[in-house]
This record gives C-alpha cells, structure tokens and sequence, in this order.
C-alpha cells in the first residue's frame, strides 16, 4: 500500500500561529510520527502542490526528506495544484500505474499516532464488499466527515476517468463522493469496526477542540493536537480541549 500525504505550503483556513511563522510545520511534525510508528507500508509518497509563493525554508525543508523512514522508501512528487487533494490522488494513482492495488490518502496536517496505522482501514476496506473509500468516520450524507483513509487503485482510476471529463477546475468532495456512488461503490467507516481517530473541531464557541470516535485504539490525529497534547484537558464523552 502506498501512503500518500498531499502537502501544501501556503494559506489555510485556520492558521495556527506556529504554521504561520513556519510553513513546514505540519509536515514536520507528520515525519516526525512517521518515523516513531512502525507499519507495513509499501511507500510513503509526499505530493507537494505548487505553492507560487513557497518559501526558501519549505523548498529546502522538501528536498532534505529523507529516503527511508523506519525501512519504508520515500517519494517526494511535486505538481500544479489543481484538483485538490483528489488531483493529488490521481497523479500519484497515474505515476505509479499498477505498482500499488490500495492507496492510504491523507493530508499533511492529521499524522498517524499508532504503530500499524493504516492496517485497520485495509482490513476494513477487504471486509466490505463494493467498497470505494475506507475511512475514519462519515456524516448524515454518508460523506467522509475526514477524507482520511484507503481506497483502491481500480476505484481512483475509474474516478481519474469521470473527472477527467468533467474538468479539474470543478472537482470537489461532493462531486467525488457522488461519481463514487454512481459507479456502485461505497463510502464506509472505520468507525463501524471499532476503532477510532482523533479528530479536529472548530465551532464559534470553541476555536479548536478534539472529539474522540470510536471504541478502539486511536490511529490518527491533527497535528495540532499532537503538538498540544501536553497542555489538553478532558472535559467528557471523549472531548478535549486547551486548558
């Protein structure tokens, strides 16, 4: 299975101070998780989407990756950015043509804090049949709440195809998810497994909070709260929030 992390560089909706004074800040912090959970992967792949505006200190941070982490070999890929996360997803799908059969999608800013992370979701995916997209939880529409999790090389070429006609200028969750549903394909959670993830929260009451799901070990996380995990308190049903 190949990990892909699409990465980027440049303005988000919710900027942290710490991204804001440091651009390689989640990426940074996602390596570092990499390196102390040990998996099964067969590739980490970075896909950098051109940022005009990339700094000096990104570019430099980019080229020093390393090309192993814990045994796994590394790629960095860099194209337009086009498409989202999803045009991230079709490139890597292109350049590696039948190399792979499942992908572990994700971004830069949730990393991995369990050892054998992405196997659950494989094991998931393998157990539901006509599955589409694994992952860690779905909403009331039955679309991913987090676009985290595994799908199959057939399902990303095949999804490749549909957008290709339609044009990447209008790519968007929903439009991914539907083509998706048309092709009998389906949208599942991890969370039916019994396994959870850490999620990221923002509400007007609280600017940034975390939400445990699920009954299982927990796999992934923000990176902010992996950065501020020290400094968390409990406030029930799984909630957290700064002290």
């Amino acid at each position: 299975m190949n990990y892909v992390v699409t990465c980027w560089s440049g303005n988000r909706r919710f900027m942290e101070e710490s991204y804001r004074e440091d651009r390689t800040h989640f990426l940074r912090i996602h390596i570092e998780q990499l390196k102390k959970h040990k998996s099964s992967l067969s590739q980490i792949t970075f896909v950098i989407n051109h940022n005009p505006d990339e700094d000096e200190n990104y570019k430099q941070f980019v080229n020093d990756i390393p090309k192993e982490i814990n045994g796994t070999p590394v790629e960095v890929l860099r194209r337009d950015n086009s498409g989202m996360m999803f045009g991230a997803w079709f490139y890597v799908c292109q350049i590696y043509g039948d190399q792979f059969d499942h992908y572990f999608v994700t971004e830069d800013d949730y990393a991995p804090i369990s050892d054998d992370f992405a196997a659950p979701f494989l094991s998931a995916f393998n157990k539901e049949e006509n599955c589409g997209f694994m992952c860690p939880k779905t909403n009331r529409n039955n679309l991913p709440k987090f676009v985290i999790g595994v799908i199959s090389r057939d399902c990303l070429t095949s999804l490749k195809h549909n957008c290709n006609e339609v044009g990447y200028e209008e790519i968007d969750q929903g439009l991914i998810f539907h083509i998706m549903n048309e092709e009998g394909r389906t949208v599942s959670q991890l969370d039916n497994y019994s396994n959870y993830c850490l999620m990221h929260e923002h509400s007007k009451e609280k600017p940034w909070y975390f939400k445990l799901y699920g009954k299982g070990p927990a796999l992934f996380a923000p990176t902010l709260y992996i950065e501020h995990q020290q400094n968390l308190k409990s406030y029930g049903q799984g909630m957290f929030t700064p002290r």
